[in-house]
Order: C-alpha cells, then structure tokens, then sequence
C-alpha cells in the first residue's frame, strides 16, 4: 500500500514535467510554421519583411488588431494594390487551401513571429471567423 501511494506522485510529476516541455515546441507551433514556410514565405520572406519583389507585412496593423482578423485574411485572401506602378495590374493574396487546423497553426505562428504576440487559436475560432465572414458578405449581396 504504501508503495502505491508514493508511486502515484512520483507519476504525477512525471506528467507534469513531460506535458510542461512540451507547450513550448507543440504540433500546432511545427505546423504553423511548416505552412509559413509552404505558403506565405515566397511572397513575404521568412521574417515578414518582404524583400525586392516580396511583400513586407512586418510593420502592418493587422499585428495589433485582433487575431481574428489574422484569421480572416490567411482564410479569405486579401485584395491587393497596383504593382510596381503598372496600370491595372494588381496583386493579392489568394485564400489558404488549408485546413481550419492548419490556418490556426500559422495564424498563431504568424502573431507569434511576425506580430511578437502570443496568442491562442484553435481550428474553431477559425470556422467561427469564417462562418461570421461569409454571413456578411451574404448579407451584402441580398441589399
């Protein structure tokens, strides 16, 4: 008996230590930043800050905002501007083809590295944020 209950503190604080290293390099932490690397890294570089060619979103608004906005635009794309002064020619950002988990991932890895926020998004804020969007755009077209 006594035995068992000096074992189960012992297991206690086993799971406690694994489960406390393992926050800081998590799955959500290696995806996000797996879909960086995928997706936004050609247009913004690695740091954000863009380069020749390369749109720099290290210093926008978007990182102070909430991070569902974050959410809204790696999920729907954003409309771009004219390049490089060329009449008619714009640029933007298609929407993510990822999954809800997967923009969550590099959402929270963007506010994270880009933004200099920590921040929690789960793949449900993401379809909360997406079913809000397409709400008000429907909205839109019936006026």
């Amino acid at each position: 008996m006594k035995w068992n209950t000096a074992l189960f503190p012992i297991l206690v604080a086993i799971f406690v230590l694994v489960t406390g290293l393992s926050i800081e390099k998590s799955p959500q932490n290696d995806r996000g930043e797996e879909v960086y690397r995928q997706y936004c890294q050609r247009c913004h570089g690695s740091d954000g800050a863009g380069g020749k060619g390369l749109f720099n979103i290290s210093e926008r608004k978007i990182w102070q905002q909430s991070p569902r906005e974050i959410i809204r635009v790696v999920a729907f794309g954003a409309s771009g501007r004219n390049v490089y002064g060329k009449t008619g020619l714009r640029v933007g950002m298609p929407p993510a083809p990822y999954t809800d988990i997967d923009i969550a991932a590099v959402s929270v890895y963007a506010m994270k590295v880009l933004g200099k926020r920590d921040v929690k998004i789960s793949a449900d804020d993401v379809s909360e944020v997406k079913r809000k969007h397409v709400t008000e755009l429907r909205k839109r077209l019936e006026k």
